[in-house]
């Protein structure tokens, strides 16, 4: 009777060990299939963004601390201001951040406050300022979201020759 009573843990031992191992490595592969896709989609937005934000780093140029020989008008203000607005639902407007989108507003509220007071008249130094700074805030969130500025989360080893 021993032999059946130490036959039968045994079976029973193998089996819960089998069922153990066997969701142990269910879970395991879930969790693994689970990371790659993230960051497969990662991956993928990273790509994106970059693409995109690199127009809406380029329309930022209007936004910059000096003028070349004059401050823009509240009138050419309106013409960026159809810029973005055009970048934003032709090109990226998908792949903002919160942030970026935050900042984008941020610079286009302002856009529009001054070009709405300035009508056909240069707007004054304080105003280059704000925009300069506005101008700023988002192109430092369109380098953090694509990672610019950072050294590689993944780093080689050296070789030497």
């Amino acid at each position: 009777m021993t032999d059946f009573a130490d036959f039968g843990l045994g079976v029973a031992g193998a089996v819960l060990g089998a069922a153990v191992g066997g969701a142990t490595t269910w879970l395991a592969t879930r969790w693994q299939l689970r990371k790659e896709l993230q960051y497969g989609y990662d991956k993928d937005l990273r790509n994106e963004r970059v693409s995109v934000y690199r127009e809406l780093w380029k329309l930022s140029e209007q936004l910059p601390r000096y003028h070349a020989a004059e401050n823009p008008t509240g009138a050419a203000l309106k013409d960026a201001i159809e810029q973005f607005h055009r970048w934003f639902f032709d090109t990226g407007g998908l792949f903002l951040s919160d942030q970026a989108r935050s900042a984008y507003f941020g610079v286009m509220d302002e856009l529009w406050r001054i070009a709405d007071r300035r009508g056909a008249t240069e707007i004054d130094a304080q105003e280059v300022k704000t925009l300069f700074h506005l101008g700023e805030e988002l192109r430092a969130q369109l380098a953090f979201d694509v990672g610019a500025g950072r050294p590689p989360v993944l780093t080689s080893s050296r070789i030497t020759t």
